[in-house]
Formats: structure tokens, sequence, C-alpha cells
């Protein structure tokens, strides 16, 4: 499945926007958010952070050979992927900024739960929000905004970044 397939699936009528790739199986032109990939979910939102003009950035894991004993002690090559970091484990997905704005965000499927490191991020990321404003729906801004997105929140992110 293709990236613009993915975004079309979810929001039919941005097929203005969006170059249309024929798609094999007319069927698939139906999606069901809680079978979208985390892979997937995050490549609609980048489409989205990129068409909004947002700064942003994700650390990508890289994969690494690495040399590892098998059970009989030979040594052998192991496909791994590994992000490299300085600091403490679990930083949100996304850092994302523009007009003022900066947002902290991270990405999960329908049934993965953040991990205990994710979650202290999340928390400090809270501590540090103020409030600015209530919008034109009466909610109330905080800065700086920090999210918490899955597939079934499509339409929320894409409200958010745009």
């Amino acid at each position: 499945m293709t990236y613009s397939a993915d975004i079309l699936k979810l929001n039919p009528e941005l097929a203005d926007t969006i170059p249309e790739k024929k798609v094999s199986n007319p069927r698939q032109r139906k999606i069901n958010p809680l079978k979208i990939t985390e892979t997937a979910f995050a490549s609609q939102v980048e489409y989205f952070l990129n068409l909004y003009g947002w700064r942003w950035k994700h650390d990508r894991p890289a994969r690494v050979l690495r040399r590892v004993k098998d059970r009989f002690g030979n040594i052998q090559k192991k496909e791994i992927y590994e992000t490299a970091y300085s600091g403490d484990k679990g930083y949100l997905d996304y850092t994302a900024t523009r007009g003022g704005r900066l947002l902290f965000f991270e990405l999960k499927d329908e049934k993965k739960q953040m991990t205990p490191e994710q979650e202290e991020w999340f928390r400090l990321l809270k501590d540090c929000q103020i409030f600015v404003d209530v919008d034109e729906n009466g909610d109330e801004i905080y800065l700086p905004e920090v999210y918490l997105f899955r597939p079934s929140d499509f339409e929320r992110v894409r409200a958010i970044l745009r």
C-alpha cells in the first residue's frame, strides 16, 4: 500500500491534494483505523506536518548488524534496529513547531501502550504547560502542546496540525 493510498483511505476528500495512484484492489478503499500500523500512521502524520508547513523532527531507528553468540557459542551476525541518542530513554516520537506553537507527541497503534520512560517524559512535558487562551470551541489552549495520538485520532490530528 502506498503512502498516498493510506491517507486517501481515511480522507477521500483529500483526493485533490494528493496525486492518486492506482489501488490494485478496489475493496481496499475502506480501512479500519484499528488495523493501521504505527508506521503507516506516522507516514500520514508526516504528510500533514509537511503539508501545513511545520518544522519537525523524528528520530528513526537504523538497521545495524551486531555480532552475537548463538546457543553453540558461534559468533553470528544479527540484524537489529537501534536509535542513537544521548540522554534519557523514552523521549516522545515527534517535536514540531510553527507560528509560535510547540508540539511534542507520541504515536502508537490502537493497542500499544507507552513505556514507563515515555510516560515519564509525557508527564514532565505536560508539567511545563501554561494556559494561553481558549479556542473557538471553548477548549483551553496550553503551550507547549503534548499529545498521544492513535490512528483513531486521525481527524483530531489533522485539525491540530491544520
